[in-house]
């Protein structure tokens, strides 16, 4: 029996831009199917943090955009992914 190559990868707006951009593409590399889930189901913007001198903590930048989330958080069942639940839950 195959197993499933979908993954979900769970975002919002002002995520950092490494943070969520970075994992999808290395994981579509390796070929999986990476289903963006977020709080709407729309285009996300996230951020990028980058330090500015006499400053104790980061600034905020725009960074890159992602295409539309895949589905909404409320939305998403076990139904749409597959048959059955898992059985054992991995972290």
């Amino acid at each position: 029996m195959s197993r499933s190559r979908e993954l979900i990868l769970t975002s919002g707006d002002a995520a950092e831009s490494l943070g969520v951009v970075y994992p999808y593409r290395r994981l579509k590399e390796e070929g999986y199917e990476v289903h963006t889930v977020a709080p709407s189901k729309k285009t996300l913007h996230f951020v990028v943090h980058d330090p500015k001198p006499g400053y104790d903590t980061y600034t905020e930048k725009p960074g890159y955009s992602h295409g539309e989330a895949w589905l909404q958080f409320g939305t998403l069942t076990w139904r749409l992914l597959t048959s059955t639940p898992p059985t054992t839950w991995r972290l």
